[in-house]
This record gives structure tokens, sequence and C-alpha cells, in this order.
């Protein structure tokens, strides 16, 4: 797992927010929420942007597993070998593993298998759950089209990243 990475990917929501929550949409957002400048600028911005980067990073790492698939070969290798994960030579395990490594898993490295799976997770995350918020919450769907456009471009480009920089 790249660290380094998942930190850079972790930015990535705070990047596109200020872009979109700013000159893009961000006049209609705030009508649509109620948001005013006075109620934004009364905000512990530290506090703001220090969750949202921890929050950011939970994210990314749910994203890497997704977008990666290594992590579930392991796990599946963790059974197989009683936690050992090294399958004896000659196995099916084993064979399976270097077919795994040599024809498979290079292309799980990537930008587009990254922001492909990304854009999956982020599509079908975040439309049913702030669809449901905005049921309830009665907001239109500019609110729904807003938000989830934002997280789907997010995770996209956060999945991207991801599979791309091993």
């Amino acid at each position: 797992m790249n660290y380094l990475a998942l930190l850079i990917a972790s930015l990535i929501p705070s990047i596109i927010g200020f872009l979109w929550y700013g000159p893009l949409f961000g006049k209609t957002w705030r009508n649509i929420t109620g948001m005013t400048e006075e109620r934004m600028k009364s905000a512990n911005m530290p506090l703001v942007f220090g969750l949202s980067f921890v929050l950011a990073l939970i994210l990314a790492f749910v994203i890497n597993i997704l977008c990666v698939h290594d992590n579930m070969v392991e796990g599946a290798l963790y059974y197989i070998t009683n936690g050992t994960m090294n399958p004896e030579a000659g196995s099916e395990a084993a064979n399976w593993l270097a077919y795994y490594k040599d024809t498979l898993a290079p292309d799980n490295y990537s930008f587009s298998h990254g922001a492909f799976h990304g854009g999956l997770f982020g599509m079908f995350m975040f439309l049913p759950i702030i669809g449901n918020i905005a049921l309830y919450e009665q907001k239109g769907w500019k609110y729904v089209a807003i938000n989830v456009s934002y997280w789907v471009l997010c995770t996209i480009l956060m999945g991207g990243l991801l599979g791309a920089w091993r």
C-alpha cells in the first residue's frame, strides 16, 4: 500500500470542493442549503479542514482496497495457506497467485482501472445515501445532483490516482 498516494488522494475532495462549492456551483448550493456567507465565516475552519482530511483519508483507504484488488487476493490466500500467505510451490494456489501477479494484476495498476472502480463506488455509495437524505430533508434534485456529482468526481480521481500510483 502506497501511503503517500493515500495522503495525496485525501487532498482531492478539498481541492475539488473548493472549486465545486465555490465558483462552479457555490451560489446554487448556498441557495439550496440556506448557507449564508456569515454562517460560513463563523465556522472553525482548521477543525473543518482537519476533520475533512481525516474522513477523506478513510475514504481513500477504502477506495484503494476496491480499486487495486491485491488485498482481496491476499485475504483469500490467508485462508488457503493457514495464515502463512505463502502457497506451496506447484500447488493450485501458487499457480493461481502467479497467474494473478503476471497476468491480471498489471491491468489493475492504471489510472483508468482505478477511476472506473472509484466511479462505480462513488455512484453506488453516494447516490443512495445523499438521495435518501434529500428525500427526508425535502431538498430538490439539484441538491442531489450537485452533491452526488461532486463525490463521484472525487472518487473517480481518487481511484485513478491510487490505481496508477503503486
